[in-house]
Protein backbone atom coordinates (compact mmCIF):
# COMPACT_ATOMS: atom_id res chain seq x y z
CA UNK A 1 0.00 0.00 0.00
CA UNK A 2 1.53 3.29 -1.05
CA UNK A 3 0.60 6.39 0.91
CA UNK A 4 1.50 9.92 -0.05
CA UNK A 5 1.31 12.59 2.63
CA UNK A 6 1.45 16.20 1.49
CA UNK A 7 1.14 19.56 3.25
CA UNK A 8 0.90 20.10 7.00
CA UNK A 9 -0.56 17.89 9.73
CA UNK A 10 -1.19 14.69 7.78
CA UNK A 11 -4.86 13.68 7.68
CA UNK A 12 -4.43 9.93 8.02
CA UNK A 13 -2.26 10.38 11.10
CA UNK A 14 -4.73 12.80 12.66
CA UNK A 15 -7.79 10.70 11.81
CA UNK A 16 -6.29 7.59 13.40
CA UNK A 17 -5.21 9.56 16.48
CA UNK A 18 -1.56 9.03 15.66
CA UNK A 19 0.55 11.67 17.34
CA UNK A 20 3.85 10.68 15.74
CA UNK A 21 4.01 13.46 13.13
CA UNK A 22 4.49 17.11 14.04
CA UNK A 23 4.71 19.33 10.95
CA UNK A 24 5.18 23.07 11.47
CA UNK A 25 5.59 24.42 7.95
CA UNK A 26 4.22 24.17 4.43
CA UNK A 27 4.84 21.91 1.46
CA UNK A 28 6.59 19.24 3.49
CA UNK A 29 6.14 15.77 1.98
CA UNK A 30 6.25 12.38 3.67
CA UNK A 31 6.07 9.11 1.73
CA UNK A 32 5.77 5.76 3.50
CA UNK A 33 5.72 2.65 1.32
CA UNK A 34 4.65 0.54 4.30
CA UNK A 35 1.63 1.50 6.38
CA UNK A 36 2.89 -0.64 9.30
CA UNK A 37 5.78 1.73 10.04
CA UNK A 38 3.73 4.85 10.66
CA UNK A 39 3.42 4.18 14.41
CA UNK A 40 7.11 3.31 14.75
CA UNK A 41 8.49 6.45 13.11
CA UNK A 42 8.24 9.80 14.91
CA UNK A 43 8.72 12.86 12.71
CA UNK A 44 9.23 16.48 13.76
CA UNK A 45 9.49 19.03 10.94
CA UNK A 46 10.09 22.76 11.46
CA UNK A 47 10.40 24.46 8.07
CA UNK A 48 9.18 24.27 4.50
CA UNK A 49 9.67 22.16 1.36
CA UNK A 50 11.30 19.22 3.15
CA UNK A 51 10.94 15.70 1.77
CA UNK A 52 11.02 12.31 3.54
CA UNK A 53 10.80 9.09 1.48
CA UNK A 54 10.86 5.81 3.40
CA UNK A 55 10.53 3.14 0.71
CA UNK A 56 11.33 0.04 2.75
CA UNK A 57 8.64 -2.35 3.96
CA UNK A 58 10.95 -3.74 6.68
CA UNK A 59 10.57 -2.63 10.30
CA UNK A 60 11.88 0.87 10.97
CA UNK A 61 12.01 2.47 14.41
CA UNK A 62 13.12 6.07 14.04
CA UNK A 63 13.00 9.58 15.49
CA UNK A 64 13.45 12.17 12.73
CA UNK A 65 14.03 15.84 13.53
CA UNK A 66 14.19 18.33 10.67
CA UNK A 67 14.79 21.83 12.00
CA UNK A 68 14.06 23.15 15.48
CA UNK A 69 11.21 25.22 16.88
CA UNK A 70 13.50 28.27 17.05
CA UNK A 71 15.48 27.38 13.89
CA UNK A 72 13.34 26.09 10.99
CA UNK A 73 15.10 24.64 7.93
CA UNK A 74 14.06 24.27 4.31
CA UNK A 75 14.63 22.06 1.26
CA UNK A 76 16.08 19.04 3.07
CA UNK A 77 15.68 15.44 1.92
CA UNK A 78 15.84 12.03 3.63
CA UNK A 79 15.58 8.86 1.52
CA UNK A 80 15.62 5.26 2.78
CA UNK A 81 15.54 2.62 0.05
CA UNK A 82 13.81 -0.79 0.00
CA UNK A 83 14.72 -3.86 2.10
CA UNK A 84 16.43 -1.77 4.79
CA UNK A 85 15.62 -2.44 8.44
CA UNK A 86 16.24 -0.05 11.35
CA UNK A 87 16.02 -1.18 14.99
CA UNK A 88 16.41 2.30 16.47
CA UNK A 89 17.87 5.45 14.91
CA UNK A 90 17.71 9.18 15.66
CA UNK A 91 18.29 11.58 12.77
CA UNK A 92 18.84 15.33 13.19
CA UNK A 93 18.93 17.78 10.29
CA UNK A 94 19.46 21.42 11.29
CA UNK A 95 20.59 23.28 8.15
CA UNK A 96 18.94 24.20 4.85
CA UNK A 97 19.47 22.10 1.71
CA UNK A 98 20.87 18.99 3.42
CA UNK A 99 20.33 15.41 2.29
CA UNK A 100 20.64 11.94 3.78
CA UNK A 101 20.50 8.74 1.75
CA UNK A 102 20.40 5.12 2.94
CA UNK A 103 20.63 2.46 0.24
CA UNK A 104 18.92 -0.89 -0.31
CA UNK A 105 19.17 -3.93 1.95
CA UNK A 106 20.87 -2.26 4.91
CA UNK A 107 20.65 -3.61 8.46
CA UNK A 108 20.82 -0.80 10.98
CA UNK A 109 20.87 -1.71 14.65
CA UNK A 110 19.64 0.27 17.68
CA UNK A 111 20.91 3.34 19.56
CA UNK A 112 22.13 4.87 16.30
CA UNK A 113 22.57 8.65 16.19
CA UNK A 114 22.96 10.52 12.91
CA UNK A 115 23.78 14.22 12.79
CA UNK A 116 23.50 15.59 9.26
CA UNK A 117 24.62 18.93 10.66
CA UNK A 118 26.24 20.20 13.82
CA UNK A 119 23.91 21.67 16.41
CA UNK A 120 26.13 24.71 16.98
CA UNK A 121 28.32 26.98 14.84
CA UNK A 122 32.09 26.95 14.45
CA UNK A 123 33.56 30.01 12.70
CA UNK A 124 37.01 31.41 11.92
CA UNK A 125 38.58 34.81 12.61
CA UNK A 126 36.58 36.35 9.75
CA UNK A 127 33.38 34.92 11.28
CA UNK A 128 32.99 32.56 8.33
CA UNK A 129 31.21 29.33 9.23
CA UNK A 130 33.57 26.36 8.84
CA UNK A 131 31.38 23.41 9.90
CA UNK A 132 28.54 23.39 7.38
CA UNK A 133 26.86 20.13 6.46
CA UNK A 134 26.06 18.85 2.96
CA UNK A 135 24.98 15.22 2.93
CA UNK A 136 25.29 11.80 4.51
CA UNK A 137 25.45 8.81 2.17
CA UNK A 138 25.13 5.17 3.25
CA UNK A 139 25.45 2.70 0.40
CA UNK A 140 23.65 -0.56 -0.35
CA UNK A 141 23.81 -3.59 1.98
CA UNK A 142 25.51 -1.86 4.89
CA UNK A 143 25.39 -3.33 8.41
CA UNK A 144 25.63 -0.74 11.19
CA UNK A 145 26.17 -2.11 14.69
CA UNK A 146 24.67 -0.98 17.99
CA UNK A 147 25.52 2.46 19.33
CA UNK A 148 27.14 3.93 16.22
CA UNK A 149 27.27 7.70 15.75
CA UNK A 150 27.44 9.16 12.23
CA UNK A 151 28.52 12.77 11.73
CA UNK A 152 27.80 15.22 8.95
CA UNK A 153 29.23 14.71 5.45
CA UNK A 154 30.02 11.03 6.07
CA UNK A 155 30.08 8.41 3.31
CA UNK A 156 29.92 4.62 3.74
CA UNK A 157 30.44 2.36 0.73
CA UNK A 158 28.46 -0.72 -0.32
CA UNK A 159 28.62 -4.02 1.61
CA UNK A 160 30.41 -2.46 4.56
CA UNK A 161 30.14 -3.27 8.27
CA UNK A 162 30.38 -0.57 10.94
CA UNK A 163 31.45 -1.91 14.35
CA UNK A 164 29.37 -1.17 17.43
CA UNK A 165 29.86 2.19 19.16
CA UNK A 166 32.04 3.47 16.32
CA UNK A 167 32.10 7.17 15.43
CA UNK A 168 31.89 7.68 11.67
CA UNK A 169 33.09 11.14 10.70
CA UNK A 170 34.50 11.04 7.19
CA UNK A 171 34.35 9.39 3.79
CA UNK A 172 34.84 5.61 3.65
CA UNK A 173 34.41 5.06 -0.07
CA UNK A 174 35.96 1.58 -0.14
CA UNK A 175 33.33 -1.15 -0.56
CA UNK A 176 33.36 -4.49 1.29
CA UNK A 177 35.25 -3.40 4.37
CA UNK A 178 34.88 -3.26 8.17
CA UNK A 179 34.92 0.21 9.72
CA UNK A 180 35.43 0.50 13.47
CA UNK A 181 36.75 2.75 16.23
CA UNK A 182 36.57 6.35 17.45
CA UNK A 183 37.27 7.93 15.07
CA UNK A 184 36.37 5.05 12.78
CA UNK A 185 38.94 3.59 10.39
CA UNK A 186 39.01 0.66 7.99
CA UNK A 187 40.18 -2.43 9.92
CA UNK A 188 39.37 -5.21 7.41
CA UNK A 189 39.19 -5.39 3.62
CA UNK A 190 37.46 -7.68 1.11
CA UNK A 191 34.61 -8.86 3.34
CA UNK A 192 30.84 -9.12 3.07
CA UNK A 193 28.02 -10.06 5.43
CA UNK A 194 24.72 -11.92 5.66
CA UNK A 195 21.70 -11.53 7.94
CA UNK A 196 21.81 -15.25 8.83
CA UNK A 197 23.40 -16.33 12.15
CA UNK A 198 26.75 -18.08 11.71
CA UNK A 199 25.47 -21.71 12.16
CA UNK A 200 22.68 -21.22 9.63
CA UNK A 201 25.01 -19.50 7.17
CA UNK A 202 27.55 -22.33 7.40
CA UNK A 203 24.79 -24.88 6.90
CA UNK A 204 23.54 -23.00 3.86
CA UNK A 205 27.07 -22.83 2.46
CA UNK A 206 27.51 -26.59 2.83
CA UNK A 207 24.27 -27.25 0.97
CA UNK A 208 25.29 -25.14 -2.00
Amino acid sequence: MRINFVQNIIDIFRNKKNKNVFDYGVNNKILLTSDKNKKKIKIHIYGNNNNIEIKTTERCIMDIYIGLSDCPVNNCKLVIESQTSIAGMEVRICEDNLSMYIGKGCMISDYIKVFCSDMHTIFNNEEKVVNKGKQIFIGNHVWIGTGVSIAKNSYIGDNCIVGMKSVVAGKYEENNCVIAGNPARVVKHNVNWDRLPIPRFELKSKDQ
